[in-house]
C-alpha cells in the first residue's frame, strides 16, 4: 500500500470513530438509590403461661387472637394478637419462657385515643387490684402496670407538643382533661426543648432523610 493509500485509510478510520462517538448517547449519571427506613410493626415475647397471658391482653386491652397453634419446628405453642385491622399481629407470644426467669422487657407500649380511655383503663385495672403508675411525660400522658408475668405495659396518649426526654412527673387522673393539658403545658412551655409536635416531626423527617 502506497503512502497515499495509507493516509486515506487512516483518515477513513478517524472519520468512522468520530461518527460513532457522535451517534453514541451520553450515559445518564447514576444516582445513588434511596433506601427505605424500617417500620416497627410487632414484637414477640416469651411467656410461661400462654393461656393466662392471652386472657389478660384480650380482656383488659381488647386485643384479638388472629392465629394460634403449636409449632413443630420450634417445639412450643404460639399465639398472635392484634388490635389493628391491617396488622395480622402486633404481639406474638411464645410459650417457651423458663418458669424461674425474670422479665427483661422494659416496656410494651400502646397508644390510645383520649385521656378518657386512659382514665377508664386505669379504673378497670385498679378495680382488679393491679397497681398502676400514672406519669406525665410532658410529651405524653401514661399509665404503667405489669402483666401477669412481670412485663411492664405502658398505655399512653400523645400530647400536641414535644419536650426532651427522659421527663416525668406524677399524673393526677382525677383532674379534668382540660386541667391536665393546662398544667402540663404550663410546666414545660419554658423548657428550651419545648416545641409543637408538628415542628418536631418535620425536624425528625429531615434528619431521617439526611441519614439515608
Amino acid at each position: 500500500m502506497g503512502g497515499g493509500e495509507v493516509d486515506m485509510a487512516k483518515a477513513k478510520q478517524a472519520k468512522s470513530r468520530a461518527s460513532a462517538r457522535a451517534k453514541a448517547k451520553p450515559r445518564a449519571a447514576t444516582r445513588p438509590r434511596k433506601t427505605s427506613l424500617p417500620r416497627l410493626t410487632h414484637l414477640g415475647i416469651n411467656v410461661i403461661d400462654l393461656d393466662k397471658m392471652v386472657a389478660f391482653y384480650s380482656e383488659l386491652l381488647g386485643m384479638k387472637v388472629s392465629d394460634t397453634g403449636y409449632s413443630n419446628r420450634l417445639g412450643y405453642r404460639l399465639t398472635f394478637l392484634t388490635a389493628s385491622p391491617t396488622n395480622h399481629h402486633q404481639i406474638v407470644m411464645a410459650e417457651c419462657r423458663d418458669k424461674e426467669s425474670k422479665s427483661t422487657v422494659n416496656q410494651i407500649s400502646f397508644t390510645w385515643d383520649s385521656l378518657d380511655d386512659i382514665r377508664a383503663l386505669n379504673e378497670k385495672l385498679t378495680a382488679r387490684g393491679i397497681k398502676t403508675t400514672p406519669i406525665d411525660h410532658g410529651n405524653a400522658w401514661s399509665i404503667y402496670f405489669p402483666d401477669p408475668e412481670g412485663n411492664q405495659i405502658e398505655c399512653y396518649l400523645d400530647a400536641p407538643w414535644q419536650v426532651a426526654q427522659p421527663h416525668g412527673q406524677p399524673l393526677d387522673l382525677s383532674l379534668s382533661n382540660a386541667e391536665i393539658v393546662k398544667r402540663t403545658k404550663a410546666r414545660i412551655k419554658d423548657d428550651p426543648t419545648f416545641m409543637p409536635a408538628t415542628r418536631w416531626s418535620a425536624k425528625m423527617k429531615r434528619s431521617l432523610a439526611a441519614g439515608r
